[in-house]
């Protein structure tokens, strides 16, 4: 395995994974077991869409992301200005969580899972 950003973001990202779940959800463990696998056919690389069109530092204040629940999960709708790392198999992301139509003033982190379509693009 070589070094490189992907694999250098993973190895943040596994932390951050268990960090911030605080609980045994099976997405992040499964995360977390492909990020510091060291199968090759296992590995997953990560990458971070975290910087938006008013860019700078503060990325919290900065955050127009909003996450939607649906179903247990949730759909994000934003524009995101810099992705790091897009050909790796996931992301961590911000969002602010919008329930009862209200947008929570806090960002919390999203874990996006790429599913190869065709082509090399993901979704």
């Amino acid at each position: 395995m070589q070094n490189n950003i992907p694999t250098a973001y993973a190895s943040a990202k596994n932390l951050a994974i268990v960090l911030v779940s605080g609980e045994t959800n099976e997405r992040f463990v499964n995360a977390f077991n492909k990020l510091i696998s060291r199968d090759p056919e296992t590995f997953w690389t990560s990458g971070q869409w975290m910087t938006e069109r008013r860019g700078g530092s503060d990325v919290a204040n900065s955050t127009e992301t909003v996450a939607v629940p649906d179903n247990g999960f949730y759909r994000l709708y934003g524009y995101k200005w810099f992705s790091s790392a897009t050909d790796s198999n996931m992301a961590l992301t911000l969002a602010r969580i919008v329930q009862d139509n209200e947008v929570s003033e806090a960002c919390r982190l999203f874990l996006k899972h790429y599913h190869k379509v065709h082509h090399g693009l993901f979704c």
